[in-house]
């Protein structure tokens, strides 16, 4: 992926490179992207606000342009929030839904203001559709960001003593 695109933060400290190997399909061009995109829809974020809250219903993927976001999980007894994970442009959000149709698992707010480009199931069916190579490819991403995130969940559950 041609660095124009996303507003990519520098990779220089630990945290930075862990975030870059989280980074939805890195390698496509910006003419994949224009096609992906222009089946998705544009929503901004405003610092503070709550683009997911945990327990929603809603499918669609959301991949973040520009800002950033906080994951916060339910922990302990009484179910207070954790901050988990931050999402920085060229992170994927929502993924699990989208896969599944379960209820969203997390809350992400905005920590800045952003933007993000939204992709609906539907909208996913109609692209892979078109492109069904890309299509695939995307699939192929997403699967291996779910399995990075549950690596990571399981490595930090080892390290609490779950």
């Amino acid at each position: 992926m041609d660095s124009g695109f996303f507003d990519y933060p520098d990779v220089d400290s630990a945290a930075s490179r862990a975030a870059a190997e989280l980074r939805f399909l890195p390698d496509w061009t910006d003419d994949e992207w224009a096609r992906l995109l222009q089946h998705a829809a544009a929503r901004p974020f405003r610092l503070g606000e709550t683009v997911i809250r945990a327990g929603e219903s809603e499918r669609s993927l959301m991949i973040v342009v520009d800002g950033r976001l906080d994951v916060f999980f339910r922990a302990g007894q009484f179910g207070r929030e954790v901050r988990r994970q931050s999402c920085d442009a060229g992170s994927v959000i929502g993924e699990q839904a989208f896969l599944d149709g379960l209820p969203r698992s997390a809350t992400i707010r905005a920590v800045t203001d952003g933007r993000l480009m939204q992709l609906t199931p539907e909208a996913f069916e109609a692209f892979a559709g078109h492109w069904p190579a890309l299509g695939k490819r995307f699939l192929f991403d997403l699967g291996r960001i779910v399995s990075l995130r549950l690596r990571r969940t399981t490595a930090m559950l080892e390290r609490e003593g779950r």
